[in-house]
Parts: C-alpha cells; structure tokens; sequence
C-alpha cells in the first residue's frame, strides 16, 4: 500500500526496469493558452519567493496577474495573500488607506480597473460613493433620480429622513443626483426588518450616518487621487513621448543628418521627431522606447523631412555663395570701373559662362552648416584666388569682351551692311538702343555693356520695337551656352534667379541699332565742314562738347546730349555752331559770356558744366555730381 501524500508527486526513474518509457503517466495542465502556461508557472515557485516578488509591485500589475489563470487569482485572492496586496497599494503613489467595507482585492479593482462593474464595458466612470464604476447604458438602469423617487415604496427612508445618507452619483450621463438603487433596496430591506424596534432604529441610523460620513471622504480623498494620478500618467506618457522624439533625433543624427536635425530645429522651433508624433507608435500609452521594427516604419516619414531640409540648406548655402561673389565682385571692381572704364562681365556672366568663376562654384563642395552654428564658414576668401588680379581671371575677361563685341558688331552689321571693321563701334553715328520697355535710351559703345537693362532679370521688350530688333538668334550666336544653372555635386541651381539679374543681352532681343539716332547723328555730322562722319569717334564729341544750333526751332544752344532728344517727332535742321576769329576772348570763348571749366573727379578731363552730368553718367556710371567733380578757375569756356 502506497502512504506516500497524494499532492507529491513521484519520482519516475526511467533506469528501472520494471517501469516502461511508454507507460509514463501523461501530465495535463489545467490551464489553457500559451500565455496563461507561462502565467501559471508561477504555482511551481516557492510561495516566499512569490510573495518577494510581488511586494515589488503595484495592486494593478496583481490586478492584471491574478486574471490569467484560475490557479494564480486562486492564490493571489486568498486571505494568506493579503499582506501582499497590502505591500502592493503602499508602492502606489498616495493611494488612499483601505475602506473598511471593501477587501484588498476589491479596492485594487475599484481603483485601477477601469471596466464597468456590470457589463465589463470599457471606460466607465469612478462613482466612489457607491463603491462601483458605471457606463452611460448601465447608469440608467441602476440608478435613479433622487426627484423621481416613488415614496410609496421607499416609505421608511422618508419617514425616518434618510435619504439624504443613501450613496449618490453625479455625473455628466444624467443631471441632478441619482440614488443608487442596489443601495437603496439593500436599507430598505435592512430598516424593514427592525420596524418594531425603535431602539434598533436609532442605532441602525447612527451607524449608517456615521458610514455614510467616512464613505463620502473617503470618496473625497478618491476622487483627488485619481485626477493626481491621471495628471501623473498624462506628463509620464508625455515624458515618454519627448524621450522617443528626442530618441529620434540622436538615430537621424547618428545616420549623417546631423546638419538637418540642428537646423530643422531651430528654424521650426521643434524637433524633427515631432514631424511623426501623431503616429500610433510614438503616442502610445506604454513608457517603453521605440525599436528598431518602429524605426523602420517611422524612418520614411523623418526621411521626407529631412530631405526637404537639405535642399533647404543647400539652397541656402549656394545663395550665401552667391552672395559673397556679389560682395568681392563690388568691392574689387567697382571702383576699377568707375575710374578706368573697363568692359567687364556683369555677374550673370561671371555664373553662366564657362569660366573660373563658375568652375571655383560648381567644383567646391558647398557647406550646407548654417551660418549661426558655423560663423567662420564660406567667408570673403572663398574668391581670393581668383579675385582681383589673377592671370586666369584676366584671360577671361579679354576673352568674354572679345564675344560681346563680336556680337555687337554683328547687331551693327545687321543694321548696316557696309560696315568693315570693329573701330565702327566707337563712331559717334554708330548708336545703340535699348528695346526695355519703358527705357529706349540711345547707347554707345562701351557704356553698351554696363547697360542695367541689359542685364536686368525681369525684362519687358517695348511693344513700339520692330520685329527686326527683337529677332533671335543672331547669326553666330547660341543661347545654349549662357544656360544660367550651376551645377555642385548633383544639385542644379539657378545662379540668374539668386542673383536676380541675367547675362548680357539675355535673349539677344535687349539691344538693337538705333536707326533714328544713328541718322540724325550722321546729317550733323556730315553738314559740318571740320568732321568726317566716317571718322569721328563718340569720344572726341564729348570732349570737344561742341554748341549744337537748330535753324527749324531757333534752339540757340544745344549739346550732343540733347541733340538725340531734340528731333523726337520730325526733322530738324540742325548744325554744329564752331567759335569764330572775332567771338573768342583769352581763346576761350565769346565776350562777356562765358563760364569756369569743370573737370572730372574720376578723370580729370576738363568739361563745360552742361556736360558733366552726362559725361558722369555715360562714361563712370555715376548719377551723382556731389563730391564727383571740381571747378577749374584755370580755364575758362563759352557758355
């Protein structure tokens, strides 16, 4: 007979020979699901272990333990088990003590189990009085309004004035208070079974004002613990979230967006993380950091982002470059061309054609690092190589001049067949004019070149121009070549929209040969018996300035300036008026009327008064006369 306890189980050897392999008593579990198997391996620890283990945790991690299996709410429920909870509700922050009317197990439940207490259902609101949650569908069926109460059946609660110590609830599902009615029919059957007593009456009413008393501060002191403890949830799940969003910017940075992840930062004022944060995996309620399954599905959205940051700042990085172009081409030339009258490349011929320039901008790497994390980036040096005197840089130079007067002299050929070689250019007959819209001003060579309509980006041809003045292409000039995009490391960029302006004569259609002032120029010209139209240059008439009569108008005194403006509508019979043997004074002009010379600043070249604007302006750019120019008391001139 076998005496051994039927809770141990035996031993099986299977090096006995009397008890076969194949005859092992098979072991069932009681429990079902993989999940409840791991669960109910806890029954097979030792009991002081468990209790060690669960004092270290909160009554709704029991809560959640003690409904995976039958065996473990078995044990965790049992009355041994108390101090465990006990322990539990004391890790909790500021948890109210234990009510006397409730169990350990019963409180946990009505504190962290957020279900209804009738049907289970999800989400259903604390009534602490009452000692029960409630969904809106239950709540109108286990609790009545306090208005509505029929005082027939309810008769010993109004006669003995109770109903103000029956638990209540006031929630937003109803207005007013509702009594609850399990409560209700629990006192009226309690003060029905000592009607007769009246000494029993009085006691039972003491007792339950007292209960009602510590069962409404009690509900008090719940109430301000739930509305902490959700404030403490919503900043630890906000916490949580800032530490994924923060998690996702240092993974950026450590996969080379460093650069975008610091300034997406700053000029947003957010993080890049935050780009995502209305995705589920950022907004969980679980504490716990993103993985690497999360990152890849959350990757392709940062992604996105910061590509569009990149180009951002590689946007930006090409515009500081462009800037500081700008900036070392005014100050190391702007003065040159004012003093020497070079012909030199406008800027949007400096970024779109083939060059140094433009070699040094597409060949250097640009540093997208903005400017306030990275001061000393990209400074005025970046062009020191190039700017002002390098040999390079010079050949350029005489190399663009040579095209842009090859395609000005080709404007000229079209105009004028007859023409034999370049020197025609610098002829006071030869006059060019700009088809802008608005504009129309006679030019000559070379102030042609410098021109600001010529390069203006936003150009509006004249709707008055011919069709021979707007015709493109011109024979022997490509506009495939003056393409204004820069090219850097598989970036395009538009170096004429940055800049806003464009290379000389963009479209070939801004200058044109100025027909009406070219004609009124050469019948002057060849009325007079000292100059040869043919020979006379742009520069010997501006130095000579001479006094220009109009025998149509009886216009006394006019200059070459004026000339052009003078015969706007019709023709004007106009001749140059030269000082004769009997009219000069001192060999500088007529008696009694003449003026003190003035001369250049820039050139020192000495001019009658009336010229100096337009000698200023044509020749050095220039539209001031303040601080520009100088009286000569030396020499003097007509008036």
């Amino acid at each position: 007979m076998d005496y051994t306890s039927p809770n141990k189980k035996r031993r099986i050897s299977y090096d006995t020979p009397s008890v076969a392999p194949e005859k092992r008593r098979r072991v069932v579990s009681t429990t079902r699901g993989r999940k409840s198997t791991k669960a109910a391996m806890i029954l097979e620890i030792p009991l002081e272990i468990v209790h060690e283990i669960l004092s270290y945790l909160e009554p709704y991690d029991i809560l959640r333990l003690a409904r995976t299996s039958k065996n473990v709410r078995r044990l965790l429920t049992s009355r041994t088990s108390g101090f465990m909870w006990r322990r539990a509700r004391l890790n909790a922050d500021n948890v109210p003590p234990l009510p006397a009317d409730l169990s350990e197990p019963a409180y946990a439940n009505l504190l962290f189990y957020t279900n209804c207490s009738f049907c289970e259902g999800r989400g259903a609101r604390p009534i602490w009085e009452c000692r029960v949650r409630c969904c809106k569908k239950c709540f109108q069926n286990k609790f009545i309004p306090e208005m509505s109460l029929s005082t027939s059946y309810y008769s010993l609660l109004h006669k003995h004035r109770l109903m103000s110590v029956i638990p209540k609830a006031n929630t937003e599902f109803r207005r007013g208070a509702h009594l609850y009615i399990e409560a209700l029919d629990q006192y009226n059957a309690e003060l029905s079974s000592i009607e007769d007593d009246v000494e029993a009456i009085e006691q039972w009413i003491s007792h339950k004002i007292e209960q009602y008393n510590t069962t409404k501060n009690h509900s008090r002191d719940c109430a301000a613990w739930e509305i902490g403890r959700k404030d403490r949830q919503t900043m630890e799940r906000w916490n949580a979230r800032q530490d994924r969003i923060k998690w996702i910017d240092e993974r950026a940075t450590g996969e080379g967006w460093g650069v975008e992840v610091q300034s997406f930062r700053s000029l947003r004022g957010f993080p890049v993380g935050k780009w995502v944060s209305n995705h589920a995996s950022i907004n969980r309620k679980a504490k716990s950091a993103l993985t690497d399954v999360e990152w890849a599905k959350i990757k392709p959205m940062i992604l996105q982002s910061l590509h569009s940051q990149r180009e951002t700042l590689t946007r930006e990085a090409m515009r500081r470059r462009l800037h500081l172009l700008q900036e070392a081409f005014d100050q190391h030339y702007s003065q040159t061309l004012l003093l020497h009258n070079i012909v030199f490349p406008s800027l949007g011929d400096l970024v779109t054609t083939d060059g140094p320039i433009k070699r040094l901008i597409e060949e250097t790497p640009l540093d997208r690092t903005p400017p306030w994390f990275n001061p000393i980036s990209d400074n005025t040096s970046f062009f020191s190589e190039i700017f002002p005197y390098s040999p390079v840089f010079s050949e350029f130079i005489r190399k663009w001049r040579f095209e842009k007067e090859m395609e000005l002299f080709r404007i000229l050929c079209k105009a004028v067949p007859t023409t034999s070689d370049g020197s025609a250019l610098c002829l006071a007959t030869t006059v060019f004019k700009c088809n802008a819209s608005g504009c129309g001003e006679a030019l000559y060579y070379p102030e042609v070149f410098w021109h600001s309509c010529a390069t203006a980006y936003d150009f509006t041809p004249d709707v008055a121009a011919s069709a021979s003045d707007l015709t493109w292409p011109l024979e022997g000039i490509s506009d495939s070549s003056l393409v204004g995009t820069i090219h850097v490391a598989g970036d395009t960029f538009d170096g004429c929209k940055m800049l806003k302006t464009k290379w000389w004569n963009a479209g070939g259609n801004r200058i044109s040969f100025h027909h009406r002032a070219s004609d009124i120029a050469r019948r002057l010209l060849d009325n007079d018996t000292h100059l040869d139209a043919s020979k006379t240059t742009i520069q010997q008439i501006r130095t000579w300035n001479p006094i220009i009569c109009c025998k149509t108008c009886s216009w006394r005194r006019l200059y070459w300036t004026d000339l052009l403006r003078h015969e706007d509508v019709e023709i004007h019979d106009c001749v140059i008026q030269w000082p004769t043997s009997d009219q000069q004074t001192d060999g500088f002009g007529l008696s009694n009327s003449w003026v003190y010379a003035s001369r250049c600043g820039f050139c020192d070249i000495l001019l009658h008064p009336n010229a100096l604007y337009a000698h200023l302006l044509s020749q050095h750019r220039c539209s001031k006369l303040d601080g520009y120019w100088y009286m000569d008391f030396h020499n003097r001139l007509p008036v």
